[in-house]
């Protein structure tokens, strides 16, 4: 249990500190001087829960300094929203873990969707309340710019990133009930495997590749939770960035020149 110290300023005789004055118009008008104040010491408890994480990998799916063509987006700006399944990402509530469309009292059973203009960008799907099905995100081209499954609100099943330029399969990570589960297998914009991690229960060796096909981070996972040091590079394979983690926390940042 930690305390916090909080000070509080209390006026002391506010009703005796009013003064008259005289305007240079010639009617009076109150001045009110701010009152002398005392420090009383107040404590307040806080209580911090400690929540498992759960990794959710990034995986580069969308790089915005490769500009698509104007007359190649968008595709996708068909999809009819605000009906009984199709509902603006806006009206989205969230109430005791389940998600509600607003003004309704019924878990919501559908799709959420969040459109700018024309142009359709991310989609989630929920059975009763509950992520359940895709989530699903696009590129101003109309292109799929990565999914995510999802069963009774747990990543579970396959996360798929493409390649923003081509839509070409990028990375697949296995998932169950949240944790990464199988092998993770990483492609180059050719198709060819560049690599393949095997995981068991949110355990296993973690490297992902930046579009060129350099490395982009590595190290390890356990349970979910990175684990000991993790290795960052540019994008030209260089090492920027060594990271020591312990239980999924930072313990030491070393920055290299």
């Amino acid at each position: 249990m930690k305390k916090t110290v909080l000070f509080i300023c209390i006026g002391i005789g506010i009703s005796s500190c009013t003064s008259v004055t005289t305007s240079s118009f010639g009617f009076s008008q109150k001045k009110i001087e701010l009152p002398e104040t005392k420090k009383i010491e107040v404590e307040l408890s806080k209580t911090k829960k400690d929540e498992k994480k759960v990794f959710i990998p990034e995986v580069d799916i969308i790089d915005l300094k490769n500009n698509v063509l104007i007359e190649e987006a968008p595709k996708n700006k068909n999809i009819k929203i605000d009906d009984k399944e199709n509902v603006d990402i806006s009206k989205k509530t969230i109430k005791e873990g389940k998600s509600y469309k607003k003004g309704t009292d019924t878990p919501f059973t559908g799709m959420f969707v969040l459109k700018l203009g024309t142009h359709l960008q991310y989609t989630e799907q929920y059975v009763e309340g509950k992520l359940s099905g895709l989530k699903t995100w696009y590129s101003e081209a109309g292109l799929i710019g990565m999914t995510e499954e999802y069963k009774d609100g747990y990543l579970n099943g396959m996360k798929k990133a493409y390649y923003r330029d081509t839509g070409k399969l990028k990375v697949q990570i296995p998932y169950e009930k949240g944790l990464i589960d199988g092998e993770m297998i990483s492609y180059s914009k050719t198709g060819a495997i560049i690599s393949k991690e095997s995981f068991q229960n949110g355990t296993g060796e973690w490297r992902i590749y930046w579009n060129n096909g350099k490395m982009k981070e590595e190290g390890s996972l356990n349970s979910g939770r990175k684990e000991g040091l993790w290795r960052y590079y540019n994008k030209d394979g260089e090492l920027e960035k060594i990271t020591n983690y312990k239980y999924g926390r930072i313990i030491k940042n070393e920055w290299l020149d």
